[in-house]
């Protein structure tokens, strides 16, 4: 499958880690599609030697203006969607690694009725999850109000990192602007919820994969 992971920015310059992104692209059938939000940094240059460098396997949007991440992600994934198989979104600090794109499509591979791997970080045995102590009790405080917002049971609403498969129901997730220009995931959530008859949980369980991440 052919995957391209967008890659929201704004201001990042010296937090790109450069070499995270060029091994990623030695993967096999991966590209990446960075989505500048209207920085006033160094990040468009930045990117744009990094896009040369790489050829057709790295590209770059840059948005008018400052418009969130929201709208930013939207952007990138649906141009990404134009010629891949499946596409992604991931935090430009690779909070989560990149390495993890890999087992995220080995899911939508193996099982061809997934349409979402959405990334968990949940913390067992054998995993390396670090987080503040106040981040890891709000964030799950928060997924907590928003599985029972949208009925589905979501064990980390925001975690940077997801995977889709190409196809009607990614339109119908990404087609339409979100309202919040950064607590956005629910809003996937509330969407895929609305688009599936709220007593049809085994539907929701076989379309939507939360992915453990190490």
């Amino acid at each position: 499958m052919k995957l391209t992971i967008a890659v929201p920015c704004y201001n990042e310059a010296r937090r790109l880690r450069l070499p995270d992104f060029s091994k990623f692209l030695a993967a096999r059938d991966t590209r990446l599609l960075f989505v500048d939000d209207g920085s006033t940094d160094e990040t468009v240059p930045v990117l744009r030697r990094f896009c040369l460098e790489h050829g057709e396997l790295a590209s770059l949007i840059l948005l008018p203006h400052n418009c969130g991440k929201a709208e930013a992600v939207r952007q990138g994934v649906l141009a990404a969607a134009a010629d891949s198989d499946c596409v992604g979104y991931w935090d430009a600090d690779l909070a989560t690694p990149l390495e993890a794109a890999a087992e995220f499509r080995g899911v939508l591979e193996r099982r061809p009725q997934v349409q979402v791997v959405w990334g968990a970080r949940l913390s067992m045995l054998g995993r390396e999850i670090r987080r503040r102590p106040i981040r890891k009790v709000l964030g799950k405080v928060f997924s907590m109000a928003s599985a029972l917002t949208v009925a589905i049971p979501i064990h980390d609403a925001l975690c940077g990192a997801k995977l889709f498969r190409t196809g009607p129901l990614l339109v119908d997730l990404f087609g339409e602007p979100f309202y919040s220009r950064w607590i956005f995931d629910v809003e996937i959530l509330a969407r895929l919820r609305a688009l599936v008859p709220r007593n049809d949980a085994q539907l929701i369980n076989s379309v939507l994969f939360e992915q453990p991440l190490d």
